[in-house]
């Protein structure tokens, strides 16, 4: 049952009902579609016993996610991919959930780890999470070649360091802009929706030393800073409901600066459209890539961006507030979400680094 309806402003105290978005990456689907593709993973995921029938988390639409953010995708790959994320997103909750027993979160996370390196190993009888994940990574295991899982571990192994930094900043008492910056591209688990998009093709994987090079790495965080801030602005009613309201761009921005929330949004959205300026930038240098695979994943990688706009705004994941029984929450009305091919608040010819370490290198491999 709900007890209540709220506008996502009435629930942050933040202008976000209206949201007049840069994105100028057209939304695109895998020929799978949306619904086909979440089907596939919410029967995966009840198979294996880690949720039943009627759980909420069966209607956060995972489709969307992932068949809009990689829509290239080879069918069989996208489908083991598909596993894998109905294993981990909600996961990403009960880990947030252990923190208040701390020696219970890391002893988890090592154990969730180790299932995503020792797939084979016995399961763990009382640990569901553990036992799905295996399982998810049989499947990738069965559709991807040895150098991408190898890929797949590294990066996923990102997403864990992440979950613990985040635990540490929520205990420290004014985590700065920079801390945040550091460990927010941990915490999205972006990497691993990178990796994936480098190797989700049967044909022409990229290596590893192109993967990590320095002109790649500052283009694939230039794509996914940007939508961890959009993930921020969106999910603020669901952070403020778990008590994290002091650990996203708006509230850092707000306590570091000395702005009000309204100012800091403000801040917030102009970066996001300075990271997004700087993205298009890096894009068409690596477009022009004689390497055909880095060419082909600076054309891919950025759908995610749609992709994120999409789901953020209309997944129950964000706009089902849960209280303390399962069944009873408050429902968020959808934003309204206006996308531009032009940016509002920031000039694209200004390519100016921005006074953040942190990020600001990545300006420095633009193409004078």
């Amino acid at each position: 049952m709900t007890s209540g309806e709220l506008s996502l402003s009435q629930a942050t105290g933040l202008p976000l009902d209206d949201l007049q978005v840069f994105c100028p990456i057209p939304l695109k689907i895998h020929p799978m579609g949306a619904p086909a593709l979440d089907a596939w993973g919410t029967e995966w995921v009840q198979d294996i016993g880690l949720f039943p029938a009627n759980a909420a988390v069966l209607n956060e639409n995972y489709g969307l996610l992932i068949g809009a953010g990689a829509p290239y995708a080879e069918e069989d790959r996208i489908k083991a991919f598909m596993c894998y994320n109905y294993a981990l997103i909600p996961w990403d909750d009960y880990v947030e959930d252990l923190s208040h027993v701390p020696w219970r979160m890391i002893v988890h996370v090592a154990e969730m780890q180790r299932a995503v390196s020792e797939p084979h190993a016995a399961t763990i009888s009382d640990n569901p999470w553990a036992k799905a994940l295996r399982a998810a990574v049989v499947e990738l295991e069965r559709v991807m070649p040895g150098g991408a899982m190898a890929r797949f571990r590294q990066t996923n192994s990102t997403w864990y360091m992440g979950e613990l930094w985040k635990y540490g900043l929520q205990e420290h008492p004014h985590p700065s802009l920079g801390q945040y910056l550091r460990m927010r591209w941990g915490k999205i688990g972006c990497l691993v929706l990178a990796a994936f998009v480098a190797d989700c093709h049967a044909d022409g994987a990229m290596s590893d030393a192109d993967f990590h090079e320095p002109l790649v790495r500052a283009f694939t965080q230039s794509v996914f800073l940007p939508a961890a801030f959009l993930n921020d602005f969106v999910s603020a009613a669901k952070e403020n409901n778990d008590g994290q309201q002091h650990l996203n761009i708006v509230s850092i921005l707000s306590r570091e600066e000395a702005l009000s929330t309204e100012e800091a949004l403000l801040k917030a959205m102009a970066l996001y459209e300075r990271l997004m300026c700087l993205m298009l930038r890096l894009q068409r240098q690596l477009l022009s890539d004689p390497r055909p695979a880095v060419a082909r994943y600076a054309a891919e990688l950025p759908q995610w961006l749609p992709a994120t706009v999409h789901w953020t705004a209309t997944s129950t994941r964000y706009l089902n507030l849960a209280h303390e029984s399962p069944t009873d929450f408050t429902t968020i009305t959808p934003p309204r979400v206006t996308l531009l091919d032009t940016p509002l608040l920031w000039d694209p010819n200004d390519l100016t680094p921005p006074p953040y370490p942190d990020i600001a290198w990545w300006w420095e491999v633009l193409e004078p």
